[in-house]
């Protein structure tokens, strides 16, 4: 067997394997899902998502994501992986969205998911028939170097354009005791700083009038909010009283301007 046939062989053995895998099972009916990603601001560093397709098509395609991105992944069986990649490396992008992988692995740090076997969900599910499913929209929201599913909203009904009922089951994770997060503060003013969290303790610095702390979950699900007298620019210590648990966020706020802090970094 020549080298030309052998290709051939495979490819029609591809064709053949994803045709079969194509076909729905008998009482199940396919389900396009929509998988969405949000994120607190890093400064320096974006996400990326890298699409690695089956077969066909650019090699790695990738998209540069902002807060609520969804990610097309083309066909359902291609896979998307994420990663924290430097600005200054992303510069224009690569041309046509297409990367050199290897220089792109290396400047790029990988961002894990906790669920789903590690694996970023695909956009496209099944249901039985029995149920009138018929379209999901899964929000990750990413921390450093994790990613887990936050909010899942399930749509049923005749079709996925008019929907008569959607159920949203929001989620909130333990994060592993050993992840380690990157500071990622925003500080949009040098006089009102969120100095540091060690505990139930934070340090802060207010100018002027009182400013609002808050503790909440990945999925906005508040834990604990206070009003917090001026310390005139100098340095002072609250008590929350609780102690953020891993993989929150602390946030001190003045009318538009913020500094957060997501529990765990260094």
């Amino acid at each position: 067997m020549n080298y030309r046939t052998f290709v051939l062989g495979l490819t029609l053995c591809s064709a053949f394997a994803t045709a079969i895998a194509d076909d729905l099972p008998p009482g199940l009916h396919g389900v396009p899902r929509k998988v969405c990603y949000e994120f607190a601001d890093s400064a320096g560093y974006q996400p990326v998502a890298v699409i690695y397709q089956v077969s066909g098509g650019e090699p790695y395609p990738f998209v540069l994501l902002q807060n609520d991105s969804c990610v097309d992944q083309g066909y359902k069986f291609n896979r998307v992986k994420l990663y924290w990649v430097p600005k200054s490396v992303l510069g224009g992008g690569w041309p046509g969205g297409v990367l050199d992988l290897s220089i792109f692995l290396r400047d790029s740090t990988p961002i894990l998911p906790l669920t789903n076997d590690g694996n970023v969900a695909s956009n496209y599910t099944q249901a039985p028939d029995s149920i009138p499913q018929v379209s999901e929209r899964w929000v990750y929201t990413i921390v450093g170097g994790y990613t887990a599913e936050t909010t899942v909203e399930k749509c049923f009904g005749a079709t996925a354009t008019s929907p008569t009922s959607c159920t949203l089951l929001n989620i909130d994770y333990l994060w592993p005791n050993s992840m380690v997060l990157p500071a990622r503060t925003r500080t949009a003013s040098p006089s009102l700083e969120l100095v540091q969290v060690q505990g139930s303790k934070i340090r802060v610095r207010i100018p002027g009038q009182t400013a609002t702390l808050r503790v909440f979950t990945l999925s906005g699900r508040l834990l604990r909010q206070m009003r917090i007298a001026s310390t005139h620019g100098a340095l002072g210590e609250v008590d929350l009283g609780m102690t953020p648990p891993r993989g929150s966020f602390v946030e001190l706020k003045q009318g538009d301007v913020r500094s957060v802090i997501a529990v765990g970094s260094r």
